[in-house]
């Protein structure tokens, strides 16, 4: 008797904390993926300041980027993607400047 009771309250315990980890697993995972499986990728040139100050997390690596694009600038080419993975995030732009 006092064994299936025990059973009974240990299970009672853990059904909540079982619960609550299959919640924030199953968050972390559609997080982590997209609907696609394909990284979406950012061209939109207006976006520029906002990707170098807020969205890219190593500064050392872009603190040789403009802090803004030029204004005389010709064929502005912006490619921004946070990767669905560690490591397959990139941050591209390329213009023309004239001589």
């Amino acid at each position: 008797m006092q064994q299936s009771l025990l059973i009974k309250i240990i299970g009672i315990r853990l059904f909540p904390i079982c619960s609550v980890n299959l919640l924030i697993g199953s968050f972390l995972f559609t997080e982590t993926s997209s609907t696609t499986g394909i990284a979406q990728i950012v061209t939109d040139t207006l976006r520029y300041p906002e990707i170098l100050n807020y969205k890219w997390s190593d500064l050392n690596l872009i603190k040789h980027f403009t802090v803004s694009i030029p204004a005389h600038a010709k064929a502005v080419h912006l490619a921004y993607s946070k990767g669905l993975m560690q490591g397959s995030s990139f941050f591209q732009i390329r213009f023309q400047q004239p001589p």
